[in-house]
């Protein structure tokens, strides 16, 4: 059974998504593995895909809706279409600055500020999609309170499927898995001298459709819609 996710991506011939995709080994606009940036960090390439493989498995990207499974009755086309409709609503805009930066022990290309159209356009992505998804099944709700969430964000986990949502959303690109201190700073200092060129800012002019087919697939792009009064790059 597929399951679907709402992401920003930028335009998968830009620059941030050339450069973000090579740092996961993967570009979900294609579905095809890509090589690893020319750098000291990924000079161990075995050892540098092991490091990468948690968000290789969903592409480069931002959350607005996180993974969710349709709920009884619901077509792909149904959610398709409505995003569709739900895209000509939105007028594009600029995100803030954004830095990598740590968030907790993963490193990811994040704005360090809030940006109230940021939010409110992600807060928009979590209710108005809301209708299409199945509810969690007790094991995943169970496996993803396990973590540790705070009350605020067990009672968005159930009523979302996602604990990060609303007051404790913060938008990010994530570049890494888990890594220790020392990698990580290592990986951070690299990172920052990878993503140093990348234009500011970057708009946000478009939402895309993620599926992954089965479980052991990855996340590829099925679609991307463009925002209001903006054309594709």
């Amino acid at each position: 059974m597929p399951r679907y996710a709402i992401y920003y991506m930028p335009p998968p011939k830009s620059q941030l998504w050339t450069l973000g995709s090579s740092c996961l080994g993967y570009d979900a606009s294609t579905g095809c593995n890509v090589s690893l940036p020319a750098h000291s960090i990924y000079s161990d390439q075995g050892l540098a895909l092991k490091r990468t493989q948690q968000p290789r498995h969903y592409g480069f990207h931002a959350t607005l809706k996180a993974p969710f499974y349709l709920k009884s009755g619901v077509t792909e086309a149904d959610l398709v279409e409505a995003a569709g409709q739900f895209a000509k609503v939105w007028q594009a805009f600029d995100l803030p600055t954004l830095y990598v930066q740590s968030m907790g022990d993963f490193i990811a290309f994040s704005p360090r500020g809030r940006s109230r159209s940021l939010h409110t356009f992600a807060d928009a992505c979590v209710a108005d999609f809301e209708p299409f998804r199945a509810q969690l099944s007790n094991e995943d709700f169970e496996r993803r309170r396990a973590g540790g969430l705070t009350p605020r964000q067990t009672h968005f986990l159930s009523n979302y499927g996602y604990p990060f949502v609303f007051d404790d959303f913060r938008f990010h690109m994530t570049l890494s898995g888990p890594l220790d201190l020392r990698v990580q700073q290592t990986w951070l200092e690299g990172l920052r001298e990878i993503f140093a060129n990348v234009t500011q800012p970057v708009r946000c002019d478009s939402l895309a459709i993620f599926k992954q087919n089965d479980p052991d697939s990855r996340f590829q792009v099925l679609t991307r819609l463009a925002l209001r009064s903006c054309a594709l790059g």
